[in-house]
């Protein structure tokens, strides 16, 4: 009987619960697995997004001061002048879809803050990105 046939007359049985559960459980392992990594890389990407936008609006900011000797009071008015200094179809949201926090004086003696308050959108918390740490 070694050549791996089975016998005439031999029932074959199916897979045992004990089998099943197994396999399941493994499944279930992987899809966590998979969970938690594609997680990951969702907010990193909103993070690179957030600060690519704080990058943009910071030209702006820049481009406003030289033209105006001052800093806006809101960002919607780099928008709202003719000729925009910033397009309308830039996003002054984060990656989280949350309008950044901005003010003119800013603290720490800075012209102006430009937050986000990033993925907890906590402020004060670890996870906000403010222009004046991007490291770009």
């Amino acid at each position: 009987m070694g050549s791996g046939r089975v016998a005439a007359g031999t029932v074959r049985g199916g897979f045992s619960l004990l089998e099943i559960m197994l396999v399941l459980v493994l499944i279930g392992l992987l899809t966590a697995g998979v969970a938690v990594s594609l997680s990951g890389t969702g907010t990193r990407a909103k993070i690179r997004i957030t600060e690519t936008r704080m990058a943009e609006i910071k030209r702006a900011l820049g481009q406003y001061h030289m033209e105006y000797s001052a800093y806006p009071p809101t960002l919607e008015t780099m928008q709202l002048i003719r000729p925009p200094i910033l397009d309308q179809d830039t996003q002054i949201t984060d990656g989280w879809d949350r309008k950044f926090f901005y003010s003119t004086p800013g603290l720490n003696a800075r012209d102006y803050d430009l937050i986000s308050y990033g993925p907890d959108g906590q402020s004060g918390s670890d996870d906000d990105i403010n222009i004046w740490n991007i490291k770009r």
